[in-house]
């Protein structure tokens, strides 16, 4: 690929298991689901429960936290491969190229323009200077003007974020983006696994 060309993998890293892990753990709390529902409609009819699916709601169960395990071993290595320098390069199913990942340098990144102001303005929008920007939003840049289609979000230390994109021909920067709810869905996460891990121990 084109683009491929202006990334330099240090570290190849054939890692497909942050994808695998997602799509068999929602397989896995599917099935727990339905064993539970089957379970709970026999209860409630008085129905006699067959012992099979006693065992089989247990590994099910079983399996689930087993694989939220995985999934979480999973994300800790991506999540340590992004603490070195450079980027980590992920498929769009979320399997792993290789890490410290540098852009290479194409052309020149011409003119950018403030995000917000080009969508009303056009050309006309206040123009961004991009010396006050470190290496990772130039890299980000370069790579977002030769692919029109990337959207590239940096995030700074002092965690800032920015976005940048293409758009009609022009390179746009989007400044002190703010990631809404997101404190509020992490919290959400967090509470609904506590009260999964918790309904599997009393039903076991």
């Amino acid at each position: 690929s084109p683009l491929l060309s202006l990334l330099e993998i240090v570290h190849p890293l054939p890692y497909k298991r942050l994808y695998e892990a997602i799509v068999l753990k929602v397989l896995d709390e599917a099935y727990v689901d339905q064993m539970h529902e089957q379970v709970h409609k026999a209860t409630i009819s008085r129905k006699d429960i067959p012992s099979s699916w006693v065992v089989e709601d247990h590994l099910a169960e079983a399996d689930a936290d087993d694989r939220n395990d995985e999934l979480t071993g999973a994300i800790k290595i991506v999540s340590s491969i992004a603490s070195a320098d450079g980027v980590v390069l992920l498929s769009p199913t979320l399997a792993v190229h290789g890490f410290g990942v540098k852009i290479r340098p194409n052309r020149s990144i011409c003119t950018v323009y403030d995000g917000t102001g080009f969508l009303s303005r056009g050309t006309r929008a206040k123009e961004i200077d991009i010396t006050n920007f470190g290496m990772r939003h130039t890299s980000m840049l370069r790579y977002c003007r030769k692919d029109k289609y990337a959207v590239g979000i940096v995030v700074s230390q002092d965690g800032q974020v920015r976005v940048i994109c293409t758009k009609r021909g022009s390179l746009l920067l989007w400044r002190n983006v703010k990631l809404l709810d997101f404190r509020d869905d992490l919290g959400n996460y967090a509470r609904e696994e506590r009260q999964s891990r918790s309904y599997r121990k009393k039903h076991r």
